[in-house]
C-alpha cells in the first residue's frame, strides 16, 4: 500500500498563493469602492438620525397636546412620552455609534490599516438589513481574501490622487 505524508512540508504551507497579475488591480478597486461605501453608510446614518429626530418631535407635538386629552379621564402623555423619549434615546445611540464607526471603518479601509475593526463593523452591519447587509456581506468577501491580507499586511498608502480635488 502507499503511504502519503500526514502534513504538507513546511514550505508549501507558509508560501501565499501566487497573486494574479490583474488581482492587485481588483483589490485595489474594490478596497477603494468598500470605503466609499462605509461613508456612504455613515451618512445614511445621519440620515436616520434626522429622521428618528423628526419622529420624536411630531411625536411630542400630537401626544404631548393638551387638547387631545381634555376630555380623557387621565393624561397618560406623560408616561408615553417618557417611554418613547428612552426610545428614541437608545435607538439614537446605536444609529450614531453604527455611523461613526461606519466612518472610521471606511477610513480605515482607504488606509489599509485595521482590518479586524473593519470586520467587526461588517459583522454589525449585517444586522441594519438591507444596505448593511449587504456592506457587510461584500466587506467580509473582500477583507477575507488572502491577497487583501497581504496588501493590509504590507501596509500600502492609499493612491494620493484619491483625494486630490480637482
Amino acid at each position: 500500500p502507499r503511504s502519503f505524508p500526514r502534513h504538507a512540508p513546511p514550505d508549501a504551507m507558509t508560501l501565499p498563493p501566487p497573486v494574479l497579475p490583474g488581482e492587485a488591480k481588483r483589490n485595489e478597486d474594490q478596497l477603494k469602492l468598500l470605503g466609499i461605501f462605509h461613508y456612504l453608510f455613515a451618512g445614511l446614518s445621519v440620515f436616520g438620525l434626522g429622521l428618528l429626530f423628526l419622529h420624536r418631535a411630531m411625536l411630542n407635538f400630537f401626544v404631548g397636546n393638551p387638547a387631545l386629552w381634555k376630555e380623557a379621564s387621565g393624561n397618560p402623555a406623560p408616561a408615553i412620552l417618557g417611554i418613547f423619549n428612552l426610545f428614541y434615546l437608545v435607538i439614537g445611540i446605536f444609529i450614531a455609534a453604527a455611523g461613526f464607526a461606519n466612518f472610521l471603518s471606511g477610513r480605515a479601509i482607504q488606509r489599509r490599516t485595521r482590518r479586524t475593526f473593519s470586520l467587526v463593523v461588517a459583522a454589525l452591519n449585517c444586522l441594519q438589513f438591507p444596505f448593511g447587509t449587504a456592506l457587510g456581506i461584500c466587506t467580509f468577501v473582500v477583507l477575507l481574501r488572502d491577497s487583501v491580507r497581504d496588501v493590509y499586511q504590507q501596509k500600502t498608502e492609499p493612491d494620493p490622487s484619491v483625494f486630490s480635488v480637482d
